[in-house]
C-alpha cells in the first residue's frame, strides 16, 4: 500500500498503527515494547519491519536482544496513519451513500414498473371493451 508517498507492507502498517494508537490514547510512546523473553517463538520476528520503519524516518527506536523499543514517532508516521484512516472513513461513507442510492434507484424502478404494468392492464381492458361484443 502507498500512503502519502511511502510505500508500505501491511506488516509495517499494521506495526506503525499499533504505535500511533498508543500514542493516540496516552501521548506517550516510550512504554511501546515487545517483551523477547515473553514469547520465545516471536523473538525477532519484528526486527526487520520496525529497523524498516525507522529507515523511512517514521519512527525512532532501538533494537536489542532483548526487545524492540521505540523511542517516538515523528510526524510523518502520525500523519501517514491519521490520512489513511480519514480516506478509509471517506471511502467508506462514499460506499454507503453508493448503496444508498442503488436502493433508491431500485425502489423508483420497482415501483415505476408495478405502476405501468397496472396502467397497461387497465388500457387493455378498456380497448377490449371496445372490440369485444
Amino acid at each position: 500500500m502507498n500512503i502519502n508517498g511511502i510505500d508500505f507492507s501491511s506488516t509495517e502498517y499494521w506495526l506503525l498503527k499499533r504505535f500511533v494508537d498508543c500514542y493516540d490514547s496516552n501521548g506517550d510512546v516510550t512504554d511501546v515494547t515487545e517483551d523477547r523473553f515473553g514469547d520465545p517463538y516471536a523473538t525477532g520476528v519484528m526486527d526487520p519491519v520496525f529497523r524498516s520503519l525507522v529507515s523511512k524516518g517514521l519512527i525512532e527506536g532501538t533494537v536489542s536482544p532483548e526487545c524492540i523499543r521505540l523511542t517516538a514517532i515523528n510526524q510523518l508516521g502520525l500523519d501517514c496513519v491519521h490520512d489513511h484512516e480519514k480516506d478509509k472513513v471517506a471511502k467508506e461513507e462514499a460506499v454507503k451513500e453508493q448503496r444508498a442510492h442503488d436502493y433508491k434507484v431500485g425502489a423508483a424502478g420497482v415501483l415505476g414498473g408495478a405502476v405501468a404494468g397496472g396502467l397497461v392492464s387497465l388500457a387493455v381492458n378498456w380497448l377490449q371493451g371496445f372490440v369485444a361484443p
